[in-house]
């Protein structure tokens, strides 16, 4: 080891004046401060280390120290013949600084060392920031290896890196088994081309590319859907790739699922749930796009197909037997036409289908005779049940473009709607004279809606007579509505009520008809004597008995006018009842409960069929003037007419005869038992003014004939045939 090195201090100096050569030493001098370095000298033959610049000035209080570690490197030089690297750390005054201490040797000529040349550097901060970066380093190596993100690094094309989460999304049991492999191998064929697209856009525009997602393969070869993102980096100094990788499985899943439902709905919009063929808005929307492109040289039709009697299917045999049928009709129409042709079905049995295979309005009706020809030439066979069926069609037809998609649905409806009319089984084609119905319809109807909003109409009432009764002949009277236009005068209600019918607004005119009539009772009771124990007789149509305010809205008009519920009494068809029984019924039973009368109106004209007399909870049966008619002639009718007073009278059932006319036919239906009489014979309709008139009138003309006497049973046929009394004894 050489001896111990002193450093003795540098020699002094005279102060020269301030020249170029001064200020590039302190230029030097800065520069070593700066960067904390002090170069030093040491010759070992002369035994002395020379600073070039002050310890003292960079080192400050460890000057001594920094001198100290300095000269016991420069100590063991001798030992060595080549350069020296160290680092040190030395301390004092509370605080340490890590040094960096290099020194090569200077040789003569003949390569013995004559000096050693270095410097001391203090890298404390270099040092310090290493460690924090190699912290920062671990702490990113840690977080990419718990990474809930698949991370793979490749270079040149293979795998050099993969974290677990990434051997997971792979199926790989260790890195091992895919570290060096091909990228493109684990890349699925429509991912492919893509992935090395972006490999080359890495290298040529910039260090990140956005997330892409990817299908992957993993180690089986399965499929995996992933979210994949690209960044440029290096790898052991070199450049890679380092891809992120998320499993969206789940995620794809749910979003096919949300897919899948959001086109189910939309399917659902659509499409009718029963047939699977298009709905109305399908129909119109593929109407439009029809119209749209029909030039001047194409033709259009539609045609509105209407099964005949469906009704009955449903009734007999079940709804369930119904629904098969609807299918089996949809798929013969369906087979029946052209592949740019639509077949669609609004609602029930109503079926639609916009051709463009016509050429002209002969073939038009020819195509939809065929069509129902489809319907009808083969029976159907639905769940063991053979049926045969017809169809009535509409065709609406447009060949310039004017029409618009709901027009013609409506035009080839009411098309459809006279092909009915004209005894089924037919088609009919919609034509100027239709259009001019249409027309003077909706008008009716936009009048119509304004009369009841603004009290426009009036209710008239038809006396109904008691047999039997002496005191005074009236018992009751129905409500009967009437318009009396400003313009047109007089409008029948035969051709303002349908109408009311189909457009809704028969729900405002039945609870016009009902109140008013409740308010004019409660008055005539209490101004004439004759009418302290009147009722009223209100007609009710098949969608008041649907209206689920029904019950609310009768309540409210024998409330509001102080009417006991036996006050009034209810008329409903037949078929109005049928419409749907469940709700009709439940709505029955609870105005039974409080005691309003309920009566079968038209009885004979429906569905005929006695059994409803038990079905639902009405206490009188209404004959309809068609058959009262014809009592005074031997024949079924009046047959008809004996047998419903017979059985009406043994199920507790009280019978109203109404039209009648002539003194003859009440003649036969007092012979017979009926209860009440109504008809022109006594009175028409009258306003409630004019009813007093009118009952003091009847009371002198007829009080007669409806003195209280007995009389005998009779029926005007040849035959006499046993009749069943009241307590059912023959």
């Amino acid at each position: 080891m050489p001896a111990e090195i002193s450093t003795p201090p540098l020699p002094a100096r005279t102060a020269p004046p301030a020249s170029q050569q001064d200020r590039k030493i302190n230029g030097h001098q800065v520069a070593y401060q700066l960067a904390r370095v002090v170069p030093f000298e040491w010759m070992p033959l002369h035994g002395g280390l020379r600073w070039q610049a002050s310890v003292e000035d960079i080192y400050g209080d460890l000057a001594i120290a920094v001198q100290a570690a300095v000269s016991a490197v420069v100590a063991g030089l001798g030992e060595i013949e080549h350069a020296y690297e160290g680092e040190h750390i030395v301390g004092g005054q509370g605080r340490e600084v890590t040094l960096r201490i290099e020194a090569r040797p200077r040789r003569d000529p003949r390569g013995r060392i004559t000096a050693w040349v270095g410097a001391v550097a203090d890298i404390t901060d270099r040092r310090e920031a290493e460690t924090e970066l190699q912290a920062l380093v671990d702490r990113y190596k840690l977080l990419v290896e718990l990474s809930p993100d698949g991370i793979i690094v490749h270079q040149d094309v293979k795998l050099v890196y993969i974290n677990d989460r990434a051997l997971e999304i792979m199926g790989a049991p260790s890195a091992e088994a895919v570290l060096g492999r091909n990228i493109t191998d684990f890349l699925h064929p429509d991912s492919l081309g893509e992935t090395l697209e972006r490999i080359s856009a890495l290298e040529t525009e910039g260090a990140y590319t956005s997330a892409i997602e990817a299908i992957v393969l993993d180690l089986a070869g399965n499929p995996i859907e992933v979210e994949a993102t690209s960044v440029l980096t290096t790898w052991r100094g070199a450049p890679a790739y380092q891809v992120i990788l998320r499993d969206i499985r789940e995620r794809k899943a749910v979003e096919r699922d949300r897919a899948e439902a959001e086109a189910r709905s939309a399917y659902a919009a659509t499409h009718d749930v029963l047939t699977g063929l298009p709905n109305r808005r399908l129909i119109l929307s593929f109407l439009d796009d029809a119209l749209g492109q029909t030039g001047t040289e194409d033709q259009l039709s539609v045609i509105f197909v209407d099964l005949d009697r469906f009704k009955l299917v449903n009734d007999n045999l079940g709804h369930q037997i119904g629904d098969l049928l609807l299918q089996d009709v949809a798929e013969r129409l369906s087979a029946s036409v052209g592949p740019d042709d639509l077949v669609g079905r609004l609602a029930g049995d109503e079926f639609v289908v916009v051709s463009r295979t016509p050429s002209d309005m002969d073939a038009a009706r020819e195509f939809a005779g065929e069509l129902c020809r489809t319907l009808s030439d083969t029976r159907f066979d639905v769940d063991g049940s053979d049926l045969a069926v017809s169809a009535s069609a509409g065709i609406a037809f447009v060949s310039d473009g004017e029409s618009d998609a709901d027009s013609l649905l409506r035009e080839a409806d009411l098309a459809m709607y006279l092909a009915k009319q004209r005894g089924r089984q037919r088609v009919e084609v919609f034509d100027e004279h239709l259009r001019t119905e249409a027309r003077e319809a909706f008008e009716l109807r936009e009048e119509l809606r304004r009369a009841i909003d603004e009290d426009g109409l009036s209710v008239h009432y038809q006396p109904i007579l008691s047999f039997g009764d002496g005191t005074y002949p009236i018992t009751g009277m129905e409500a009967l509505a009437r318009w009396d236009h400003s313009v047109h005068g007089s409008i029948s209600p035969g051709r303002f009520v349908p109408v009311a019918e189909e457009s809704g607004l028969v729900i405002g005119l039945g609870n016009f008809v009902l109140r008013r009539a409740c308010a004019d009772l409660a008055k005539l009771r209490k101004t004439y004597d004759w009418a302290e124990n009147l009722w009223v007789a209100v007609n009710l149509a098949s969608r008041q008995l649907l209206d689920p305010y029904l019950f609310d809205r009768v309540n409210a008009a024998l409330e509001d006018n102080g009417l006991e519920p036996s006050a009034l009494h209810l008329e409903l068809t037949e078929s109005a009842m049928m419409e749907n029984v469940d709700v009709v019924t439940d709505t029955l039973d609870r105005l039974d409960e409080i005691g309003i009368r309920l009566a079968i109106d038209d009885f004979g004209t429906g569905y005929s069929s006695l059994a409803y007399l038990k079905r639902f909870p009405v206490s009188e049966v209404k004959i309809d003037r068609s058959f009262v008619m014809a009592v005074e002639a031997e024949g079924e009718d009046a047959e008809i007419v004996a047998s419903t007073i017979d059985l009406a009278h043994h199920l507790g059932k009280r019978v109203v005869a109404e039209g009648i006319e002539t003194p003859g036919q009440l003649e036969v239906l007092r012979a017979w038992g009926c209860d009440y009489a109504q008809g022109f014979l006594f009175s028409k309709a009258v306003p409630a003014d004019q009813l007093d008139e009118t009952v003091e009138r009847m009371r002198l003309e007829h009080s007669g004939e409806f003195a209280t006497r007995t009389y005998k049973k009779r029926i005007p046929l040849t035959a006499e045939r046993p009749r069943r009394s009241r307590a059912g004894e023959r």
